[in-house]
């Protein structure tokens, strides 16, 4: 009785099959396109048009949903216009290579300060509008808001998912 292959020639068609097989699994890695040359600054910065555009849609499901009567109009209107303008403003400026570490944390504070100043004012909004909505429009409102800015994609796909 002939054995068809020998040892070796076995174990070379297995290296051969075990290579395809490897070659196979990693090539939709290797074919992925490289880094982007200014790093994940890029994957960071939206620009302004791309978060007015976010808003605009927001504020048009937002307002979908509250089902406004013509009297919550001009309510609307103001606080429309402030989140627009936030989202316009959002931005943070872009800090100076050569600056010293002091003078970039004041940068820093003086953005917070103002963001702090623009939240205020949606505050001052967001309360003008709620006293003109009904209280199921206003249980929408707030619903919207409490759900606006949080991250939903965490570990688990749940709000606040647990972190290893």
């Amino acid at each position: 009785m002939k054995v068809p292959f020998t040892v070796p020639v076995s174990r070379a068609i297995g290296a051969l099959t075990l290579g395809a097989v490897l070659a196979a699994v990693c090539m939709p890695a290797l074919s992925q396109p490289g880094p982007h040359p200014e790093g994940m600054k890029a994957h960071r910065m939206v620009d302004e048009a791309d978060r007015v555009a976010f808003a605009q849609k927001r504020l048009d499901r937002l307002a979908g949903r509250l089902e406004l009567k013509a009297s919550q109009q001009a309510a609307w209107k103001a606080y429309s216009q402030v989140v627009l303008e936030q989202a316009r403003r959002m931005a943070p400026p872009k800090p100076d290579d050569k600056a010293d570490a002091a003078a970039v944390l004041r940068e820093r504070a003086e953005h917070m300060n103002q963001r702090a100043r623009q939240l205020g004012q949606l505050a001052d909004a967001t309360a003008k509008l709620s006293a003109a909505l009904s209280a199921e429009q206003r249980q929408v409102l707030d619903a919207s808001v409490r759900e606006h800015g949080r991250f939903h994609h965490r570990h688990g796909g749940k709000p606040g998912g647990e972190r290893p």
